[in-house]
């Protein structure tokens, strides 16, 4: 895939939509050298290394392919650093209650080369201008991240949910959070999952 300076070209453009579609767990998985879905088994193992990870933030090159398609990590720089507790991170599930770092696209377009600068420009825009919209017909911000564990510990709680499998509840790997065409709130994803409301409560 061609990176030059200046504007995404169609072919470019639908790329990254398409990428943007996924989970961030998703897109990790294949930015590590991943192939198919992160759940498929045997787990790879650069994966499940990261699930023993805590605290620590993917390395720049790697989280690049969060947010640019075809970027994979070459597997001879560094896969993760320490965080900097002075910069914004995203939080991307590895395993329930596990999780990475990760630079925000705007972030790494700061401080890329001029040929990736442009994929990660685009990426922020099209999560900032992401159509989707929760109930009242609010657009949330890009850097709004779920609670999705805290949710799904929630609805493991509920009666009616847990008579559910596991595999028809929401899965935080599967994150709502910096992703195109999502629902925002749990109770749009449980209705696009055919699921009832939460009973009993005032949370979205």
């Amino acid at each position: 895939m061609a990176r030059g300076a200046g504007r995404l070209e169609a072919d470019e453009l639908v790329a990254l939509v398409e990428h943007l579609r996924l989970s961030t767990t998703q897109r990790l998985f294949l930015a590590i050298g991943g192939t198919g879905r992160w759940s498929d088994q045997p787990y790879d193992e650069t994966f499940v290394s990261l699930n023993r990870t805590r605290g620590l933030a993917l390395a720049p090159d790697v989280a690049r392919g969060v947010w640019v398609p075809g970027v994979v990590w070459d597997r001879e720089g560094p896969l993760t650093e320490p965080v900097d507790q002075e910069r914004q991170h995203v939080g991307i599930r590895i395993g329930p209650w596990t999780w990475v770092h990760a630079d925000p696209p705007l972030t790494l377009a700061l401080e890329a080369a001029a040929d990736d600068r442009r994929w990660l420009l685009a990426a922020a825009s099209l999560l900032a201008m992401s159509d989707s919209r929760d109930e009242g017909g609010r657009r949330p911000p890009p850097h709004r991240t779920p609670d999705e564990s805290n949710e799904g510990t929630h609805l493991m709680r509920s009666l009616t949910y847990a008579m559910h499998a596991m595999r028809d509840l929401p899965d935080s790997r599967e994150s709502r959070g910096w992703r195109l065409e999502q629902p925002v709130s749990l109770r749009q994803q449980l209705k696009a999952r055919g699921l009832p409301p939460r009973q009993g409560s005032k949370r979205p």
